[in-house]
């Protein structure tokens, strides 16, 4: 009932996004969706787990102090005295990372083999194979203004680097400052696994608003600059006085005011991520 949830609520899996590919997976699922129910009128994400599976990673106890980032805790899952994953920030937070063995997973739950026939055809080392996974949530999208599945999809390779360059690093310990260590080579080259997928830079809502806003000067100054033509006065502030007073005249005449108006425009705004009727996740 919640006006953030829309009637369908869609999941996509891991084993659909693997054997077809997120876009493939996405637009199956959509033409499904529209040949059962009709047309969509709005999507939005939810959620977007984004990872990366490498052998060229293995956790040790001393790895830990090599991360640096935006997160505030992390907490180290071991078995047999032996690190099998950490966790990196809280679960509910607007990111969330976890790096974990891989193996172990697909091997103790006894499901998802089909991950072994990826790995080799990919020369990997399967029985060492870790996955870097960041969680995202709706809180994040919102941030950014990051809308529909394909507003995700035309930004993959600026999130991941926004995942892996400034919310969480690994660093070689080669200066006495955490902030001055060289990041890993390694982990270089995972910074970049969705560099084919295109970059365009993460800009707050906030931002974007005040740039909209700016955009919009020069038409208001045109207008403004006319009216104080037609009024005979080249003087800024005669020329806005006159225009509030006769604005608020007309805005009276139609029952209504200049505070009704603006509040009318910020709501809409404000909505516009909370209308619609479709959620993937």
């Amino acid at each position: 009932r919640n006006e953030d949830y829309y009637p369908i609520v869609v999941r996509i899996k891991s084993v659909t996004l693997w054997a077809y590919g997120p876009d493939n997976a996405y637009k199956r699922i959509i033409d499904w969706i529209e040949r059962v129910f009709g047309a969509i009128k709005r999507i939005k994400i939810s959620r977007m787990d984004l990872c990366c599976h490498t052998d060229r990673i293995s956790p040790e106890i001393g790895d830990l102090d090599r991360y640096r980032g935006f997160y505030r805790s992390s907490v180290t899952h071991f078995k047999n005295r032996k690190i099998t994953g950490i966790d990196f920030g809280a679960r509910g937070g607007f990111v969330y990372c976890r790096i974990y063995n891989k193996t172990q997973e697909v091997m103790t739950k006894k499901q998802k083999y089909w991950f072994f026939d990826i790995w080799t055809n990919f020369k990997a080392n399967i029985a060492s194979v870790w996955n870097i996974e960041f969680e995202l949530k709706r809180d994040f999208f919102n941030q950014y203004n990051i809308e529909s599945v394909e507003d995700a999809f035309h930004r993959l390779d600026t999130i991941w680097r926004y995942c892996t360059e400034q919310w969480l690093v690994y660093v070689d310990v080669d200066h006495t400052r955490m902030e001055n260590c060289s990041i890993n080579e390694t982990w270089l080259d995972i910074q970049n696994v969705f560099s084919e997928s295109g970059f365009k830079p993460l800009i707050k809502r906030e931002k974007q608003s005040q740039t909209e806003a700016e955009q919009l000067l020069p038409a208001i100054m045109g207008y403004m600059t006319s009216y104080a033509a037609k009024i005979n006065t080249n003087e800024e502030r005669e020329a806005i006085e006159d225009f509030l007073k006769r604005g608020e005249k007309y805005l009276a005449r139609k029952n209504t005011s200049f505070k009704a108006e603006a509040n009318q425009k910020i709501s809409l705004q404000n909505s516009k991520e909370r209308k619609g009727n479709l959620i993937i996740i």
